[in-house]
């Protein structure tokens, strides 16, 4: 329903503008009124387009006549033009077939303040109505009154008085429209389908003689709009009376002779209608910047232009399609080309046309562009493109086509032919003739047993291509390999790839390099910081993770199917299963506590009661650090104290017949000292599990034999909990277990002798290895003799020396600090260990940090103390003469045979303390951090790729081979699941018009983070040469290309703009920022980092660049005449650079102030990439 509070508001507007402190009061009442003026136009408006849309409305417009002298005189002062304010008030007298008669008292009383005119106005109305005549029969809209809606009306009529009040209701016509009913006079004046009539026109200060511009005729040529004449009854004539904005005119019995011979003359001359040179700007109605830029580049494309303007599209409307808009898109959009280019020599005070009319539309068709949010220009071409298609398309019946799939052994061409055939049985419009291309698709299921290949050919209306290297990422990492030296790796991949699909890169690059084959599950990939590691990546992290200065290290695992355990070694170090105890029932537990015992973990509160530690049950049952060897020694403890309460219980009974027997000899004792049978049963018991509990360093607080048979049900299930953990713990490292091995030596920090210290110093990269999960220390030892690179030396053997032999150790001196030894067991046995490097890994002590109650990879302070690994302490090193000691790591030891599972668990760390002597003379670090580079073909590529990128490198990756990611699974008939399918698009045949989409808004499905790509793309603005790239085409229709449009992108995602270029018919390129055109672009500046949406025309496309659009009969001359083109951009720049000129040498520009005044906030292009973006698209 309309608003009852507008009229209000606009006056508000007008009482706020009237400042008494200005001292130019004119000139605030002249802003002021202007302003208001604007809001009531724009109301009256919105009020007919949702008429328009709700028909039930229209009973509520109302439309008012005003005269043509009083609105050309006063209508500057309300658009602001002038502060001369008008005392002409509205005399509406004039319209009547005999005039009223006022007095002179009358007079004199209407000259007084405008504040109070109304009243005494509405009064004057009321006296003159009392003896009025019918209105003029030879009344003509534009040249006796104009209409004016029910805002304008209020404000003009209370701000300048009137005469008499002409109101007149509305009516529905045909074909969706609305008529001021002037029921006096017979006559139906349509309400143009923008619901803004032309009354603007009249405005003298906007007229520009021929000499400014030769598109515009003389002024004499600006006559009156004519009625149509009775005589012309054609269809068309009929079809466009909807649209018009004359007067529909019914029978008269009279007609004026006069009118008669002028419209006869125009039925002989027809009028001619000129194209602008440069179009129009198009206001932002709020947010609309991407609606206007995309508008601008379509109006620049001559057929569909010529096709619309033409009104060729009238023929081919197909209101019945149901994916269409009824047609009502596509007239829309004819109407707004036809303001945008089209002038008849009228002139406008307005430099830009407001798409208001198309907005609403639009947004009544497509809900997504509904209201004045943010869209996407390239959304809103596709949409459009697609409604106009619809709109005129010829087919309508579409009969069902199932997709057809190119046979196994069937060319290209047949299989091309055939699916464009199909397509054009169901879509065949003038916008696919030059919009619609064809590519083909390629779709391959991964799947070695599989491999089915899916091709169809696919009608394709824009092509998205993507930019090379703008969503790709090179990350720098190590691999390490089981065998050899390191290899340096540079990977080039997606930026939201995650680790998984890098460690797959690798592997295929990997396989090129030497052929040999890397699974992605025997990878890890480690963030590796001053020697240690720092963190290790999961398989479903995303790259971004990994920052440009992280030192990165993939390292190759033992497969995991080769650390099985060997049955000989599992019997050997397998954990002997406890056996359960077996008791005499004392008491049997009720079912209440048997039932309360048995919940969940009560058990264990239950045990927890009676143990004196008070965390001990706590610590025990952690999952993270409890040990079979603990568990099985608490079972034990509570066994024995068990079996000694079932002791003290034994004992207690015999105490108590022994005391029954004494007081049946004791005849002197009475009754009342003689306990009962139960009572005196209790007190012995208790009193012996006293004693027990107080003898127990581990248990308390049991003193009754209820409370012995709830421990002995918790027993039961305490030993459950046992065998569950020593099953888990045997198959918890069935695949091996993944060890950092951190090399740290003696170091010496700080300056000076008294700052002076000795620290624990990581000296090289950390080693990552997967190892059987029953390893000892020992095996340990071994495998890294095995892995480590150790230096060729031919040092003299010394005699072993064990804990039993160090005072002969310290007798025997030796020349070297520290040499190669013989194995003790070696010298017992008369053999000698095969591998010498292992004798010196037997002197290194070693230690470990448990990361099983922390994160793996957490960094360790190096201030941290470790806990000791395996049987050798860390000897002090300090300067003396005297060789140290040397130890030897015995595999018979205790602690040499301890599991590494069971010390440091997964993932945990294990640091080598070598000796600064021992390192020097043995360990090759150099080898050991020594790394091969290698440059892999893609990377050469992609190295060659980042020097330039232009659209033609673009639309050869489009049509590059890639596999699906993860969103993006197609379903494989053959398989019945969804796949990652690998495709590839070839484009089969190129359209006359090709729009070229830079996918430059990236999108991740997985973070669901948008990010914007300012990559410069250079494209060529004549000359596309797509020959290579295009299967089919013939000389008629070769694929070469010459850009005529672009829309282009300024900011990022939070804050940016939509401007467009388009190739003029002189050659030139003009530049579209809304409402503000700028001509004589240089060509350098089209070719931008902006650019988002290219449009490029093929060069067999004849171009029509004949300016005029002539009409063939009256009636064609009479409908052209009805739509009052706005005056052109640059024709209006001319009488307003001296004052509003913003733009830089590079053409006529124009600014207008209704642009500003409609919410349009100014656009500086050199603020485009600053960081203080306006908040607008």
């Amino acid at each position: 329903t309309l608003e009852p509070n507008i009229f209000q508001s606009i006056m508000t507007l007008v009482e706020n503008g009237l400042n008494p402190n200005l001292n130019d009061n004119n000139g605030s009442d002249a802003f002021a009124i202007a302003r208001a003026f604007r809001a009531a136009s724009d109301a009256d408006i919105n009020q007919a387009l949702e008429a328009m849309a709700r028909p039930s409305l229209c009973s509520e417009l109302k439309y008012f006549l005003v005269p043509c002298s009083w609105m050309s005189t006063c209508l500057p002062f309300l658009l602001g033009q002038t502060d001369q304010r008008p005392t002409l008030r509205i005399g509406t007298s004039i319209l009547l077939a005999t005039e009223g008669t006022v007095s002179e008292e009358e007079e004199e009383e209407d000259t007084k303040s405008s504040f109070q005119l109304h009243d005494r106005s509405h009064q004057r109305h009321q006296r003159l109505r009392s003896h009025q005549q019918s209105l003029r029969q030879d009344l003509h809209l534009r040249r006796d009154f104009h209409c004016v809606g029910m805002n304008v009306w209020n404000l003009i009529s209370e701000k300048f008085g009137y005469e008499i009040e002409f109101g007149f209701s509305v009516v529905a016509i045909e074909n969706g429209g609305l008529a001021i009913d002037i029921r006096e006079t017979q006559q139906q004046i349509p309400i143009p389908p923008t619901g803004r009539f032309d009354y603007e026109a009249l405005s003298t200060t906007d007229i520009v003689s021929d000499d400014e511009d030769d598109l515009f005729p003389e002024p004499s040529d600006l006559s009156p709009r004519l009625s149509l004449p009775q005589n012309c009854t054609t269809k068309k004539s009929e079809d466009s009376t909807s649209k018009s904005n004359a007067i529909i005119l019914l029978p008269s019995s009279q007609p004026s002779p006069s009118r008669q011979n002028e419209s006869d003359a125009m039925d002989i001359e027809p009028l001619v209608r000129k194209r602008k040179r440069y179009g129009s700007g198009l206001g932002n109605l709020g947010n609309t910047c991407f609606m206007n830029s995309t508008l601008q580049c379509l109006a620049h494309t001559d057929p569909l232009r010529r096709y619309f303007l033409s009104g060729d599209y009238a023929s081919d409307l197909n209101r019945d399609n149901p994916l269409g808009t009824g047609g009502e898109l596509a007239t829309r959009f004819a109407e707004l080309l036809e303001e945008m280019w089209l002038t008849n020599g009228s002139t406008t005070n307005a430099g830009v046309v407001y798409p208001r009319s198309f907005k609403h539309t639009l947004g009544k068709h497509a809900e997504q562009f509904l209201g004045y949010d943010q869209h996407d220009s390239q959304e809103l071409a596709t949409y459009l493109l697609d409604a106009l298609h619809e709109d005129t398309n010829r087919v309508t019946k579409k009969p069902y086509i199932e997709k057809p799939e190119q046979e196994e052994n069937e060319p290209d061409g047949e299989a091309a032919d055939k699916a464009w055939n199909l397509h054009l049985r169901r879509e065949d419009s003038k916008v696919l003739e030059n919009f619609m291309g064809q590519v083909k698709s390629r779709v391959q299921c991964p799947k070695e047993v599989c491999r089915r290949v899916s091709t169809t050919f696919d009608p394709f209306m824009y092509l998205s291509v993507p930019i090379p290297g703008a969503t790709d990422r090179t990350l720098k990492v190590t691999l390490v390999p089981l065998e050899g030296l390191k290899h340096e790796i540079k990977i080039t991949m997606h930026k939201t790839g995650t680790i998984l699909t890098l460690l797959k890169k690798i592997r295929e690059q990997w396989h090129e390099y030497c052929g040999d084959t890397l699974e992605a599950r025997d990878m890890v990939a480690i963030d590796v910081w001053n020697g240690e590691i720092y963190s290790v990546y999961k398989d479903d992290e995303e790259i971004d993770k990994i920052r440009d200065t992280d030192v990165t290290y993939i390292y190759q695992m033992v497969p995991s199917a080769q650390l099985k355990q060997s049955e000989e070694i599992e019997d050997r170090h397998s954990v002997e299963r406890p056996m359960p105890r077996e008791r005499q029932t004392r008491v049997k537990l009720p079912v209440k506590d048997l039932t309360e015992i048995n919940v969940g973990e009560t058990w264990r509160h239950e045990i927890d009661k009676h143990v004196q530690q008070m965390t001990l049950m706590s610590t025990l049952l952690n999952p993270k650090r409890a040990t079979t060897e603990g568990l099985l020694r608490f079972y034990n403890k509570l066994g024995a104290f068990l079996d000694k309460c079932h002791h003290a219980l034994d004992l207690s009974q015999k105490e108590y017949e022994a005391h029954i027997k004494d007081e049946e000899n004791n005849k002197e004792l009475t009754n009342d000292d003689l306990l009962s049978d139960s009572e005196s049963v209790e007190i012995f018991q208790e009193r012996a599990l006293n004693e027990v509990c107080c003898q127990d360093p581990l248990f308390t607080d049991v003193s009754e034999v209820k409370q012995v048979a709830r421990l002995e049900f918790c027993e039961k299930k305490f030993y459950k909990y046992i065998i569950k953990h020593i099953d888990d713990d045997k198959n918890k490292y069935r695949e091996g277990i993944n060890v950092q091995v951190i090399f740290q030596r003696k170091e010496s920090t700080g300056i000076g002798s008294i700052h002076q210290r000795t620290v624990d110093k990581t000296f090289t990269a950390p080693l990552c290895l997967r190892v059987p999960g029953d390893m000892t220390v020992y095996k340990f030892r071994e495998l890294l003799a095995e892995r480590l690179p150790f230096k060729d030396s031919g040092v003299p053997e010394q005699s072993a020396v064990n804990s039993e032999d160090n005072n002969e150790a310290k007798a025997a001196g030796s020349n070297d600090e520290y040499a190669v030894v013989k194995s003790p067991s070696a010298k017992r046995n008369g053999v000698r260990d095969a591998n010498p490097n292992l004798l010196v890994m037997r002197q290194i002590p070693m230690g470990f940090s448990d990361q099983r109650n922390g994160s793996y990879g957490t960094y360790r302070s190096h201030y941290s103390t470790p806990n000791q690994l395996g049987m050798l302490e860390r000897l002090d090193e300090s300067d003396h003469e005297s060789p140290a000691p040397v130890h030897l790591a015995d595999s018979s030891d205790e602690e040499e045979c301890k599991k590494l599972s069971d010390c440091i668990g997964q993932n945990g760390q294990i640091f080598l303390y070598w000796p600064s002597k021992l390192c020097e003379r043995f360990f090759d670090v150099d080898r050991y951090e020594c790394a091969v580079q290698f440059r892999s073909a893609t990377e050469a590529v992609v190295k060659e790729n980042e020097n330039d990128i232009t659209v033609l490198k673009c639309i050869e990756k489009y049509c590059q081979m890639e596999q699906l990611e993860e969103t993006e699974m197609w379903f494989c008939n053959r398989c019945k699941e969804h796949v990652r399918a690998w495709k590839q698009f070839h484009i089969y045949r190129a359209p006359p018009i090709l729009i070229v989409h830079l996918k430059r808004f990236h999108y991740s499905a997985s973070t669901h983070r948008r990010d914007k790509i300012d990559t410069f793309i250079d494209f060529p603005l004549s000359g596309l040469d797509l020959t290579s790239e295009v299967m089919h085409w013939d000389a008629e229709s070769k694929p070469i290309y010459d850009c005529y449009a672009v829309s282009n992108h300024y900011g990022g995602l939070g804050g940016g703009h939509y401007t467009a270029y388009g190739l003029n018919d002189d050659g030139t390129w003009g530049h579209y920022d809304d409402s503000r055109v700028s001509s004589n672009v240089d060509p350098k500046d089209v070719v931008s980092s902006a650019a988002y949406v290219l449009y490029y025309r093929r060069r067999d496309i004849v171009c029509d660049s004949t300016p005029d659009f002539s009409t063939p009969d009256a009636v064609q001359n009479y409908t052209e005449q009805r739509n009052v083109a706005r005056i052109d951009s640059m024709d209006l720049d001319e009488r307003r650079s001296s004052s509003s000129s913003t733009m830089a040498d590079c053409g006529p520009a124009v600014v207008d102030n209704e642009d500003v005044e409609d919410g349009d906030e100014y656009y500086n292009k050199a603020d485009y990439d600053s960081d203080h973006l306006p908040s607008a698209q």
